[in-house]
């Protein structure tokens, strides 16, 4: 079983659970991705390896960066198998 919330009850609720997985839009605006990453320990940011959404990272890394938070990873998912290179690219 698990809680299902909405971003601005995040903070509320981070204090209470030891893990919490939010999904969020697509691209969070600047402000949104600051209150988010004051609040977790890691930011785990999913990505497909097609172009479109490696571009739609990059942006978002490219804010992070701005906004100077360094605890993220990203993560590829729905890689296709070899011999598709796509992910291996990505």
């Amino acid at each position: 079983p698990f809680k299902v919330c909405g971003i601005n009850q995040v903070s509320r609720l981070v204090k209470d659970h030891k893990h919490i997985i939010f999904d969020s839009k697509a691209r969070l605006d600047s402000e949104e991705l600051k209150d988010l990453a004051e609040t977790v320990d890691t930011l785990i940011l999913p990505t497909t390896p097609d172009a479109l959404a490696l571009h739609g990272l990059l942006l978002t890394v490219a804010e992070l960066k701005k906004l100077e938070i360094r605890h993220f990873k990203a993560l590829l998912t729905i890689v296709p198998p070899l011999p598709n290179r796509d992910g291996l690219q990505a």
